[in-house]
């Protein structure tokens, strides 16, 4: 009688009665490139799905049978999860673009040499969190005719070691994601060569469309919980259709979920920066992540990522429709 009540329910109220849990993980520092998901949780629409969603640390086991462990992130997890041999997949896509830009310091006694100069001779400052900045660097230094030496990268921390070392003129150039790339725009502090935010630079750059972002879970769990898979796809596909068309005062409240809770504006003006960035269809193929790995393997040891194979990295035969 429980199970016939149950099925004549709408799909909705039948989802929230299963109250699946996820284990979902994702790293603090790069809030942009999984914006859609955590609006996801934020929005209720996790919830509307029926998934009980547990946050978990990126790469930490879980218990046998408590449900699938989800990581939202850089492209770069499963790229470190399946060089230490483990069969991590991804199954949905979050961003197609490395949503960074490249720029110029302004020389302050406006006597700017040639780029090419500059970037030959020049230092260059990065974050250190993420990897795919030295990989845009060095794709930009490239495109102007200069190969990168040693040592030419500055890694950076945080944000305030990054604004110390641009206001000292400590480095020439930078790399960096929001809200400094749009603040330091703002204020006139640098000249963008490249920015990555925007998806035709991005394949210029990159030779071809990539993946930047995206769920991934092992093999295994991918295999046993397509269901719960897929209900955690809905909400965040519908997080960022939300996303594409929100207006800025329906943005203004979930500022913080990007740590611009007291500048709500700088967060709606990178919101609008990125839009294009993001995937709404998130549906992955091997394309992908072929241009993936032919950058690493041009611009890193070769040899690392040569066993690596887009099909050990994206699981093919996983459908977000069922």
């Amino acid at each position: 009688m429980a199970a016939a009540a149950a099925a004549a329910l709408p799909p909705l109220y039948r989802r929230a009665q299963a109250a699946q849990p996820v284990w979902l993980s994702w790293p603090a520092d790069t809030p942009w490139k999984t914006l859609a998901v955590r609006l996801a949780l934020r929005l209720g629409y996790t919830a509307a799905e029926g998934l009980q969603v547990r946050a978990v640390r990126p790469g930490a086991a879980v218990a046998p049978g408590s449900g699938p462990r989800v990581h939202a992130g850089g492209i770069d997890f499963v790229l470190r999860q399946n060089l230490d041999g483990e069969a991590e997949r991804a199954f949905w896509g979050l961003a197609r673009t490395p949503q960074l830009g490249f720029a110029l310091r302004h020389a302050s006694n406006g006597a700017d040499a040639g780029v090419a100069a500059r970037l030959r001779d020049g230092r260059i400052g990065v974050a250190a969190h993420d990897p795919m900045a030295a990989y845009v660097a060095s794709l930009v230094l490239l495109a102007h005719g200069v190969r990168p030496r040693p040592g030419q990268l500055v890694l950076w921390t945080d944000a305030d070691e990054a604004q110390t070392a641009l206001v000292q003129g400590d480095v020439d150039a930078v790399c960096v994601g929001d809200p400094l790339l749009t603040r330091w725009q703002q204020a006139g502090a640098i000249r963008v060569l490249s920015d990555t935010r925007y998806a035709a630079e991005s394949q210029r750059l990159l030779g071809g469309p990539v993946v930047c972002a995206c769920l991934s879970a092992s093999a295994r769990d991918i295999a046993e919980h397509g269901p719960t898979l897929r209900a955690l796809v809905r909400a965040v596909q519908r997080a960022g259709r939300w996303l594409q068309t929100a207006s800025a005062m329906d943005l203004v409240p979930y500022a913080d979920l990007a740590d611009l809770a007291g500048d709500p504006g700088m967060f709606v003006t990178v919101v609008t920066h990125t839009r294009e960035s993001w995937m709404v269809d998130g549906s992955l193929d091997e394309r992908s992540f072929h241009h993936v790995l032919r950058v690493l393997r041009t611009l890193s040891d070769s040899e690392r990522y040569e066993a690596l194979t887009p099909e050990r990295l994206v699981a093919t035969r996983w459908s977000a429709s069922g």
